[in-house]
């Protein structure tokens, strides 16, 4: 499985993150009140990911590697 997370967003005030799942696309996160409390909740789920066996996780800093990484397949792999 291969899982690609994406920078904390602001979104209508509120703060949250996108993630990329092979099996089920497009997943956003909570919306949170406080841009800490998105920060906090993007790393728990960095860490996690990474301590998955069979899972192959990509960490993006800018929405444009974000888009290319799930835009190309080929990317994924060097992720």
């Amino acid at each position: 499985m291969y899982v690609v997370i994406g920078p904390v967003l602001n979104r209508e005030g509120r703060y949250g993150f996108d993630s990329w799942r092979s099996p089920l696309g497009m997943v956003r996160s909570y919306a949170y009140r406080r841009i800490e409390d998105a920060y906090y909740a993007r790393n728990v789920e960095i860490k996690f990911r990474r301590c998955e066996m069979e899972v192959h996780a990509a960490v993006c800093e800018t929405v444009e590697e974000f888009t290319r990484k799930i835009s190309d397949p080929e990317a994924l792999l060097t992720a």
